[in-house]
């Protein structure tokens, strides 16, 4: 499990509970009402586990870690795109090329959306499938 991007002004403490299906690895989320419904409980799956996850700011990972620059940035951390947005220090900005945040709430799309026109460039929404039938949205900026 990676730890959580997040800007630690909006999430209090070192940690945050994450919801964690170990037949759906994929869909760990602290945003619970945003997890895909989760395969029958069985003797060998007892049904999504709660863990305390470890919360990093952006900046701390991006300075300890040496970087300079991003060529791509992917955000998909399921309902939690805009504290990691926010967590972004304005200087960083200048030194990413591209961003990909994958969104599954309209309300959150025009969010990332406004966030990112701040940062100049062009921004691109496109909508696609769920696994589950649920529709997703990809917002890629060229900041």
């Amino acid at each position: 499990m990676h730890g959580a991007l997040v800007d630690n002004t909006t999430t209090t403490g070192p940690t945050i509970p994450l919801t964690w299906s170990p037949d759906m690895p994929g869909n760990a989320t602290a945003v619970p009402h945003m997890a895909v419904p989760d395969m029958p409980a069985s003797p060998m799956y007892p049904g999504p586990l709660v863990l305390d996850c470890p919360v990093h700011q952006f900046a701390s990972i991006w300075h300890t870690s040496n970087l300079t620059h991003c060529d791509l940035l992917k955000i998909d951390v399921e309902g939690m795109e805009m504290d990691v947005l926010k967590g972004i220090p304005r200087e960083l900005w200048a030194q990413i090329c591209r961003v990909v945040v994958e969104v599954h709430e309209e309300t959150t799309v025009k969010q990332v959306v406004q966030v990112l026109e701040t940062q100049g460039g062009f921004v691109h929404v496109r909508h696609v499938q769920g696994q589950t039938g649920s529709r997703n949205c990809l917002v890629v900026a060229h900041p």
